[in-house]
């Protein structure tokens, strides 16, 4: 859900204990104060404003504090997959999980949809925990 949805929700009747929320298309728009609200325990960023990041230093520095907030309140971040780029002004940045790399399997082999780690491993989807 997007930060403008979970103004909306009534997060007194989520039983926090059993419901986990995702703050999905986060960009530099989204406000930090989004990112702390009780349900929050992952957010998701929008691969634009990933791909602006690394070509404008101040939209970058959005990224890496917004990423810094994210890990320090204990979520988990999701991000593209991001590959080096010759004009990309800042540092990669770190993602808990990312897309894993497609398969060269033709798709009736492939497995269940898998993530990639920041330690290298990948892992379908099925099988994340916290």
């Amino acid at each position: 859900m997007n930060h403008t949805s979970l103004d909306a929700l009534d997060v007194n009747s989520i039983d926090g204990s059993h419901v986990g929320v995702m703050l999905d298309d986060v960009d530099a728009d989204t406000p930090l104060s989004a990112m702390t609200k009780s349900p929050v325990e992952a957010i998701r960023f929008r691969a634009e404003f990933v791909a602006r990041a690394s070509r404008n230093l101040r939209v970058g520095c959005v990224l890496e504090s917004m990423l810094l907030l994210a890990h320090n309140l204990g979520l988990c971040t999701m991000g593209p997959s991001t590959s080096a780029v010759d004009e990309s002004i800042a540092a990669t940045p770190r993602f808990d999980y990312v897309p894993a790399p497609t398969s060269p399997l033709p798709a009736s082999s492939r497995t269940s949809p898998r993530l990639a780690f920041a330690d290298g491993s990948v892992r379908p989807i099925a099988h994340l925990s916290r």
